[in-house]
């Protein structure tokens, strides 16, 4: 038989500004992974690839890392780092479903954090693609494919923050 999913949450990254040198972070949101909702969305892992201009963030695996985001606080996470500015994550939860966490604040499925090091003025999108979430029921091998993929938010390179202190050698002028 054909297993089909009448859902797909959206995934998405969001715009944020940072400055060389830097170690951000990127959530990477998801919508609608509600086990209690009707049909349950008993989601068991996720495996997406994150895509950025490595001319701005780092692709060194040094500077790559991922951890579970707030829908899984306990999943293993992998990543792969082989290609320059491509990063493959895969989220597994260990056999319990992904649960938002109640809280006000968007669900993630992971955040990345990656160097900056990028000149200010240089952007790069921080681009999902081949979003997958797998469910209890769909064929292991095949998993359930997620297109509901938002615009893609950008990272901009601002300046670094800078302190400037005045100092003087010389007596302060006292004379009336």
């Amino acid at each position: 038989g054909t297993y089909v999913i009448d859902f797909c949450p959206t995934v998405s990254t969001v715009n944020q500004s940072a400055s060389f040198g830097q170690t951000i972070q990127i959530p990477v949101f998801t919508t609608d992974i509600d086990p209690a909702a009707a049909p349950p969305v008993g989601i068991l892992s996720a495996q997406f690839t994150f895509t950025s201009n490595d001319l701005v963030l780092s692709s060194l695996p040094a500077d790559i890392s991922a951890v579970a985001g707030n829908v899984a606080p306990g999943a293993s996470v992998n990543i792969n780092t082989d290609t320059a500015g491509t990063v493959i994550v895969n989220v597994f939860n260990g056999g319990l479903p992904f649960t938002p966490d109640g809280l006000p604040t968007p669900d993630t499925v992971a955040v990345l954090s990656m160097k900056v090091i990028g000149s200010t003025g240089s952007t790069s999108g921080l681009t999902l693609a081949s979003f997958n979430y797998d469910v209890p029921g769909a064929p292991p091998a095949v998993g359930t494919r997620c297109e509901t993929i938002a615009p893609a938010g950008t990272l901009t390179i601002v300046a670094n923050p800078t302190t400037t202190t005045v100092t003087s050698s010389s007596p302060l002028n006292t004379s009336a």
